[in-house]
């Protein structure tokens, strides 16, 4: 399998997670921790429209086995 990658970054609509074969959720959060988005169902784009400009992580979420992959994105 190829690295998870979260594609276009920075970006200032939508992002998309690539190179995922397994059931996933995402979760993002603003750069104090806190949790302010929850995706569920293998999202094909993840909206970021309505965040402010600023750096966030999202976090890929293998639903089997909660093993998990964290970037950080940029909304501009």
């Amino acid at each position: 399998a190829f690295p998870i990658k979260i594609y276009p970054n920075p970006s200032s609509t939508k992002v998309r997670v690539l190179n995922v074969d397994f059931d996933f959720i995402v979760k993002v959060y603003d750069i104090q921790g806190k949790e302010i988005m929850k995706i569920d169902n293998n999202p094909e784009f993840i909206s970021i429209e309505n965040l402010r400009e600023g750096i966030y992580l999202m976090k890929v979420i293998n639903k089997s086995n909660k093993t998990s992959f964290t970037q950080k994105i940029i909304k501009n």
